[in-house]
């Protein structure tokens, strides 16, 4: 995109943008983890804040010139404005995807997230269901029995279906009607075959308390005030290393 997002945006007028990247709210910290790593960065590696390091203010840099460079904007609705046209590419959500198609009356397509090093792209992504240890024993069997339920081969691939996320058994694509339906919607196939090549997601996100959205919150004053890279991004490893070693290191 760096390459073709000014001669992609020359062809467009208004508040039409090349490219649409999420706020802090939409996940950006997520959505931005890919271009981050390929270009060397990370938030962390283990427990090793990396916000700092060179190459992710290089790339975090990168980032910013994409809004400066007008051809990308932060979108409030990211998969609304790129459903209407307002914007040409966006790194979304599976979660996003039928509504996007619904939406579109152009013809929409999905790829991998670029990997040219090989070593992961894409963030993995989702949520989890859980049974807390704390129910009575009675929930806990009626609470793995929904589970079992919500999340059969049948369920799953329905859900996946009419949603777009990606079906949360293996066996779902041996499912004659979901087999039929990725056949027939090779845009809802695209993220099960990159599973294979994603990452895990940077501990600093992840595991640190609200450390989503601070990285997001840090992200979009970077891109929508003109921030100091480098200062916002030490002022936000010194705030998440606080929280670590308060919260979380004295129970490792």
């Amino acid at each position: 995109m760096t390459e073709w997002g000014q001669t992609l945006q020359e062809q467009l007028e208004g508040r039409e943008r090349a490219h649409g990247w999420g706020n802090a709210v939409d996940y950006l910290s997520w959505t931005f983890s890919g271009p981050l790593w390929t270009m060397g960065g990370a938030y962390s590696e283990d427990w090793d804040l990396k916000l700092t390091s060179p190459e992710t203010i290089e790339a975090v840099e990168w980032l910013k010139s994409t809004i400066d460079d007008g051809w990308a904007t932060v979108s409030n609705d990211l998969a609304n404005e790129f459903g209407t046209g307002l914007l040409g590419s966006v790194v979304a959500s599976t979660g996003d995807l039928a509504g996007i198609m619904e939406t579109a009356d152009f013809e929409v397509g999905t790829a991998f997230l670029p990997n040219p090093n090989g070593d992961g792209g894409c963030p993995t992504g989702g949520a989890g269901l859980a049974i807390p240890a704390g129910i009575s024993e009675e929930r806990q069997d009626n609470a793995a029995k929904f589970i079992d339920f919500i999340t059969n081969t049948e369920n799953t691939s329905y859900w996946s279906r009419n949603v777009g996320y990606m079906p949360v058994r293996q066996d779902a694509t041996e499912d004659p009607e979901q087999a039929a339906f990725l056949e027939e919607n090779p845009n809802f196939r695209t993220a099960v075959e990159q599973l294979p090549e994603t990452r895990p997601q940077d501990n600093a996100r992840v595991f640190i308390p609200n450390g989503d959205r601070r990285i997001g919150d840090a992200l979009e004053t970077i891109l929508l005030s003109g921030a100091p890279v480098g200062d916002t991004l030490e002022s936000l490893e010194n705030d998440l290393r606080t929280t670590f070693e308060r919260d979380i290191e004295p129970n490792l």
